[in-house]
């Protein structure tokens, strides 16, 4: 009898189940993306003080808290309105190097509403 020939196919359905497995590693490890992100994107998507003092509250060490506090300045800047900047006071932790920044932002507008004639 003769020997029957192999299909060069045969040898590469071996390596099909490897490399399917590899290619949905690669794609979940590139979607993937740490918790602490995902929140801080969506208290910025939100503009939520709600979510915003969770997040601080929950992710205490996170590499996103200062641009978080950076963006809530910036939203009072834009809005510029005391009641943005007292609304961040009771958001921001106390102990945030940049808290003491907000408060005297927000006395200096209270100031200056004062003094002006109406």
């Amino acid at each position: 009898m003769a020997r029957r020939r192999r299909s060069p196919s045969h040898g590469a359905s071996r390596w099909i189940p490897l490399l399917t497995l590899l290619v949905v590693a690669a794609a979940g490890a590139a979607c993937w993306r740490p918790a602490d992100e995902r929140a801080y994107e969506d208290v910025v998507a939100s503009m939520s003080m709600v979510k915003a003092k969770a997040f601080f509250e929950q992710y205490p060490k996170s590499a996103y808290r200062d641009r978080l506090v950076e963006d809530m300045i910036g939203w009072c800047k834009r809005e510029d309105t005391g009641t943005c900047y007292q609304i961040v006071i009771e958001t921001l932790p106390k102990e945030h190097p940049r808290y003491q920044e907000v408060v005297d932002a927000y006395e200096k507008r209270l100031a200056d509403k004062r003094r002006r004639p109406r």
